[in-house]
């Protein structure tokens, strides 16, 4: 009896921890610096882009500090972007991200820079909510290993009035 006992809490720790494993890699968040914090000051480590700041207001979930973007005088733009290499093959990515508008308009972006340089937009979305929001992407894409996937956060450009776009929380998975 004790040698079944035995045989079996076994068991169920070996299926229990590849089931953990299973899951941990579903849920894998494969964006750095998700909220632009560390040991809870800001940072923008992992990251790249312009006309950027930090910001107290956050969403309920955000911690102590979201990124604040602005626009730029055009052609320019206010932006933030990371980058995400290492897969290949058919694979579906889900992004989820906590926004905010200040008198203005954002735009996530997610693209594929190929080897050769080239740039494609696989999807995005446009949102002007003035309370935090949470929006998502979900795009299916076939990648070589140099590729790269860029998450790209947008306040885009200005020539007239200016505003502010926050963002917090992004998660990047592959489903």
């Amino acid at each position: 009896m004790a040698k079944l006992l035995i045989s079996f809490i076994l068991l169920s720790i070996l299926f229990g921890c590849n089931k953990d494993e299973n899951f941990q890699q579903e849920s894998l968040n494969l964006i750095n610096n998700s909220s632009f914090e560390v040991n809870g000051q800001s940072s923008f480590l992992g990251w790249t882009g312009s006309n950027y700041s930090f910001v107290n207001d956050v969403p309920s979930n955000g911690g102590q500090w979201a990124l604040q973007i602005e626009p730029e005088w055009a052609p320019s733009k206010g932006y933030s972007e990371t980058f995400i290499t290492g897969f290949s093959g058919n694979n579906t990515f889900k992004l989820s991200c906590n926004t905010k508008t200040i008198n203005w308009e954002g735009q996530i972006i997610l693209s594929l820079k190929s080897l050769n340089g080239s740039t494609t937009e696989l999807t995005n979305v446009t949102f002007n909510n003035q309370i935090w929001a949470t929006k998502e992407l979900i795009t299916t894409v076939s990648l070589q290993q140099s590729d790269k996937l860029i998450v790209r956060l947008s306040a885009g450009s200005t020539e007239v009035v200016n505003g502010k776009v926050l963002f917090d929380n992004i998660k990047l998975q592959k489903q």
